[in-house]
């Protein structure tokens, strides 16, 4: 006896046989056909919600784009007729009243009319003027907190000028209480001044020709240190007598000029060193801002490499574990699939499954429509049965073709893990058009042929083919066939999708019914 589930349904000696199937498989098929049937009413409430929520946003943007257009030209009317009531006004009071007048109220108006339309651009100017005023805020905020250190140095220099003016005055004090203890004259004074008048005059007459002299004689030195005329000692004797030679008045003169470049040169040799010193200070504070920059920066870069770091691991762990959640669902239904298959293979009667959890709590309309939906397949399932229960030891000879194979096909397809042969429709060649000549596909027919033999079935045969042929059904065949197998099924499931939901489809209530216009 050859095996029923490869026979060839296209052969003349082919009979269709119903196999006896076991009660608890039939309950768990007739649990997945409804589970499938609610996946298809979910699917197709989804597919009317979301018509329904873009009618909505359509219709919702249609009225915000019609309310703006009507506003604008409210305003626009509105200024028109501000314009023209003005003028009317100016030419009824130019008629009756002043004839010089109408100028003037025109004008006045339309003064008013280019205030009211440039309110919008000074609030647009308000608005930039209080953003630019934030941001320099926030910008002088800023470049004070980094540059505090300096001014904090600012600060400290300019208490140590203080601090020096004020030893200075101190220093200076005794002498102005000295000078008061002397009670000089006026005369005595103006006599001293004019007499520091003159020598200073004198030193600034004298003085170009002196440090001539003095430069000569210094030149004279050096050549003869450089010739080796002269040692050192005989150049200090030198000096000494040179000095002796002088008058008690050049000495004291001379003296006095040292005396005083001696002090100038002090002060400006201090004056150099403090601002040496200022300018080292000035540099480590420089120095000290542009360390705080970098260290500032650094925490920065690490702040946003410790971010996206931990992106990364938030990334892998979710990968990981929707990896490991998706591995435990595949093994859990391999294991599921392997034990149906054993208890079909064996004989033996599955254990019954534990029952579901109750539902969350629902209106009364949902469960009115859930009963009712449960009592139509109840009817539907007793009345297949019955029908069907007379046929399982004599089953009727099918005629047609289409009606042969849709009978073999889910016969063979029981089983998917002991499949061998495709059961493919009954058609073969492809049509005339270009696009069905030109498409690659798996099966021999072409879609337009498919879609004639499935189109001679019913929709409960259409909704039961449109299951069996899933791809997602066909994972469990052999690792070589199962890649080909799921591209044919998917061929075969593109074409019973459409025509099952062509059937099936319920006008929508938010379509508008042309007759009641």
């Amino acid at each position: 006896m050859s095996d029923p589930t490869v026979a060839n349904p296209s052969g003349q000696d082919f009979i269709p046989r119903i196999l006896p199937v076991p009660a608890p498989l039939r309950d768990a098929y007739n649990e997945a056909e409804a589970c499938w049937d609610l996946k298809d009413e979910a699917d197709a409430a989804l597919a009317d919600a979301q018509a329904k929520y873009d009618k909505a946003l359509e219709e919702y943007e249609e009225a915000v784009r019609v309310w703006s257009e009507a506003h604008v030209e409210i305003e626009m009317r509105e200024e028109r007729e501000y314009v023209t009531m003005g003028e009317d006004i100016a030419r009824w009071n130019a008629r009756h009243w002043i004839p010089g007048l109408m100028q003037t109220e025109v004008t006045m108006w339309r003064a008013e009319v280019a205030l009211r339309a440039s309110v919008r651009e000074v609030e647009d100017a308000d608005q930039r003027v209080l953003e630019l005023g934030r941001k320099f805020a926030w910008a002088n905020e800023s470049f004070e907190r980094w540059y505090q250190p300096y001014l904090e140095a600012e600060r400290w220099a300019q208490r140590g000028e203080e601090r020096r003016a004020h030893e200075l005055g101190m220093q200076n004090e005794p002498i102005e209480q000295r000078e008061e203890e002397f009670e000089e004259s006026a005369a005595d004074r103006e006599a001293a001044q004019r007499e520091i008048d003159a020598n200073w005059e004198r030193y600034e007459r004298e003085g170009p020709e002196r440090e001539r002299q003095l430069k000569e004689y210094l030149a004279k030195l050096k050549i003869a240190l450089d010739q080796g005329k002269m040692s050192v000692d005989e150049l200090e004797v030198s000096s000494g007598e040179e000095g002796e030679e002088m008058s008690g008045d050049e000495a004291d003169e001379m003296s006095g000029d040292e005396a005083e470049e001696m002090s100038v040169d002090d002060e400006d040799e201090v004056r150099a060193r403090e601002a040496e010193a200022d300018r080292a200070h000035r540099a480590a504070v420089w120095e000290e801002f542009q360390e705080q920059s970098r260290r500032g920066k650094q925490a920065y870069e690490a702040a946003a490499a410790r971010a996206k770091q931990e992106d990364r691991d938030k990334d892998a762990a979710f990968q990981a574990e929707f990896g490991a959640t998706w591995e435990e669902l595949q093994d859990r239904r391999a294991e599921a699939e392997k034990k149906a298959r054993g208890d079909h293979q064996g004989g033996d009667p599955p254990s019954p499954p534990p029952p579901p959890p109750p539902p969350p709590p629902r209106d009364p309309g949902a469960d009115a429509r859930r009963r009712e939906r449960e009592a139509r397949r109840a009817n539907f399932a007793a009345g297949f049965y019955r029908a069907n229960a007379g046929h399982q030891d004599t089953p009727v000879p099918v005629s047609d073709p289409v009606q042969r194979w849709y009978t073999y096909a889910q016969r063979a397809l029981a089983d998917y893990s002991q499949l061998t042969a495709f059961p493919a429709p009954p058609v073969t060649g492809r049509c005339s058009s270009m696009a069905c000549a030109s498409s690659g596909r798996s099966l021999q027919a072409c879609e337009c042929n498919v879609r004639a033999a499935l189109d001679r079935l019913s929709v409960d045969q259409l909704s039961r083919v449109r299951r069996s042929f899933h791809p997602d059904r066909f994972s469990a065949c052999a690792p070589a066939l199962r890649a080909q197998f799921q591209q044919m099924a998917r061929e075969i499931f593109v074409v019973a999708n459409v025509l099952y939901r062509g059937r099936t489809r319920r006008p929508s209530v938010w379509q508008a019914d042309p007759e009641k216009k």
